[in-house]
C-alpha cells in the first residue's frame, strides 16, 4: 500500500505504473488523505473491502468499458458497497 509515491507490495505493469503517475500528478494538490493499491481478485470486492477496511468517505473509480455480456466494474461497485462513489470518465 502507498499514499502519494510511496513503495508498492507488488510490481506494477506499464498500464498501472501510467496510472498511478496520473492519479498522483491529479491528487498533488488534494488536501485529503489518499493510498494507491495494488490486489489481485475481483475489482469491485476488492475496492468494497477497501474502502470498509480505510473507513473511506468516497470511491473515485473510472468508468472504463464492458465487455461483451459483462456488468462493468463501476456498476458492480455501485451495487455492493454502501460508500459513496464517484464514477469518472478516463477516455
Amino acid at each position: 500500500m502507498a499514499s502519494g509515491a510511496g513503495a508498492l507490495p507488488i510490481a506494477l505493469t506499464d498500464n498501472e505504473t501510467r496510472a498511478r503517475e496520473r492519479a498522483t500528478l491529479l491528487l498533488a494538490d488534494f488536501m485529503g488523505n489518499w493510498i494507491w493499491q495494488g490486489r489481485e481478485g475481483d475489482v469491485a470486492r476488492q475496492l468494497a473491502e477497501v474502502a470498509i477496511q480505510h473507513d473511506a468517505d468516497l470511491v473515485v473509480i473510472g468508468g472504463g468499458h464492458r465487455g461483451k455480456g459483462h456488468r462493468g466494474v463501476a456498476a458492480r461497485l455501485l451495487q455492493s458497497t454502501t460508500r459513496s462513489v464517484l464514477v469518472c470518465g478516463f477516455r
